[in-house]
């Protein structure tokens, strides 16, 4: 949880500054079926579904396509916040599933793993919650 700090990136990036809420990151080993790390120049596309929130201004997140040249870690934030002083309310929160695939070489690949978040404010407790599932 912050109020009126810094969203600050795995790197150290400071992403934005005086923000009031929530936020985790994430990083992400993209494998081959076999374990070992994809090297190389690729696209890595997150798409999002089963959302739902108790603020009627956000909606469900787009997908997001990014591009990547080396090895096969990729980072990733979520938050969940609004600009300082003022700060999200006390049962704010959303939820969504988080899917993903990769495309090398002009083919698409889909991604086993899945990972549920539910961030916000819960009867006031601020929380990030995530579960990743590997079928």
């Amino acid at each position: 949880m912050i109020a009126d700090g810094n969203v600050v990136s795995l790197g150290g990036t400071v992403l934005l500054t005086h923000q009031c809420g929530v936020y985790r990151n994430y990083a992400f080993d993209i494998e081959e079926a076999n374990g070992t790390s994809i090297n190389g120049t690729y696209a890595w596309t997150e798409s999002f579904s089963n959302y739902s929130t108790t603020v009627s201004a956000l909606g469900p997140p787009a997908p997001r396509t990014f591009n990547f040249s080396g090895s096969g870690l990729v980072s990733d934030i979520q938050f969940l916040g609004t600009t300082a002083p003022t700060c999200p309310g006390s049962n704010d929160n959303e939820s969504f599933d988080m899917s993903f695939s990769v495309t090398i070489g002009g083919v698409t690949f889909p991604i086993s793993t899945m990972v549920h978040i539910s961030h916000g404010y819960f009867t006031g407790t601020p929380r990030v919650d995530s579960t990743i599932t590997t079928p």
